[in-house]
């Protein structure tokens, strides 16, 4: 288990590095239950809900699903997970991320759907456990 972390980790910071630089873009709001088309890449474009909101840092799921060009509106219902693994693509179910970070990636606001009490499980752990980094 210890593996896929690890890789997850040095994803998010190589993704943190590579978008860090950007101008901040203020025009998007952030809220909880939005879910947002960020660019996972240049030129591709994934998914992302805001779980909660709180003192400067995102708590985002990323899904699995990658577009060649900017989704106007996102359906919750198509939105899926897979492991690190997957050969459709990965997830995560919980990453912490300042607002800049979050920011970077250019999210545009493309729907809102219900924060379910199953998908704060991670976010629990992460404050249980004194709130550590976030990237």
């Amino acid at each position: 288990m210890r593996q896929p972390r690890l890789r997850v980790t040095l994803v998010l910071l190589l993704l943190s590095l590579a978008y860090g630089c950007k101008p901040r873009s203020t025009e998007t709001e952030l809220v909880a239950g939005g879910l947002y088309t960020v660019e996972s890449e240049p030129g591709k474009f994934g998914a992302a809900k805001i779980l909660v909101y709180e003192d400067g840092i995102c708590h985002v799921r990323l899904y699995r699903e990658e577009y060649p060009s900017r989704p106007t509106t996102l359906d919750p219902v198509k939105l899926t997970l897979g492991g690190a693994d997957d050969k459709e693509g990965f997830s995560l179910g919980h990453v912490p991320l300042r607002e800049e970070s979050f920011r970077a990636w250019e999210p545009v606001l493309a729907g809102k759907a219900e924060v379910k009490e199953e998908e704060l499980e991670g976010y629990r752990i992460w404050k249980k456990d004194g709130g550590g980094s976030a990237f």
